[in-house]
């Protein structure tokens, strides 16, 4: 586990204690209080940012067995994060997952989190489904665990339906084969 660490500089986490995604309420001028500032609008969503970006390309460099280039990509957005440093990664396989849990830490709150799994879980024809369906499911009751398991298998469950309204609107649409009948 590369990313272990908790906090990353003040991006992501909020070091004192509220409960609040820090990259998103930021802090009064005084640099001493946590609370919302009353000019909500100066909050800005987060679509790309250039450590998403980067990622992006690291990822890509690991599929074309450049990891070297990959991995230092990776240590610079871990210095600009004030975190270590990784030194080898070994392989290609563990390189994959490098890249992954980086942007699973460095990403936190952003919304990438499902694509980054569906990617992971669809490469290579599908090779790390089970890795896609572990991921998907730790943590869950039993009983639970075994009903999404099942559902999971079927890798058309992994895509969104088609709204009837967009079905109705193109005929030559098609449902996602998943969702064609109520389970």
């Amino acid at each position: 586990n590369y990313a272990s660490e908790v906090i990353r500089g003040y991006g992501s986490y909020n070091p004192f204690g509220t409960e609040a995604v820090w990259k998103y309420i930021g802090q009064e001028s005084s640099n001493s209080s946590t609370s919302i500032r009353s000019d909500r609008y100066s909050a800005n969503f987060i679509v790309y940012r250039l450590a998403d970006i980067m990622l992006m390309k690291a990822e890509a460099l690991v599929e074309k067995d450049r990891l070297e280039e990959a991995l230092t990509i990776v240590n610079e957005i871990r210095v600009r994060a004030r975190v270590q440093q990784i030194n080898d990664t070994g392989s290609k396989e563990i390189m994959r997952d490098v890249v992954l849990e980086e942007r699973v830490i460095e990403l936190a709150f952003e919304g990438k989190r499902w694509w980054d799994l569906l990617r992971m879980g669809r490469r290579n024809n599908y090779e790390r489904m089970n890795d896609f369906i572990r991921v998907l499911t730790n943590g869950m009751p039993v009983v639970e665990k075994i009903v999404v398991e099942n559902r999971l298998k079927n890798k058309d469950s992994w895509f969104f339906p088609i709204h009837v309204n967009e079905l109705r609107a193109n005929y030559k649409l098609v449902q996602n084969p998943f969702y064609e009948t109520e389970f």
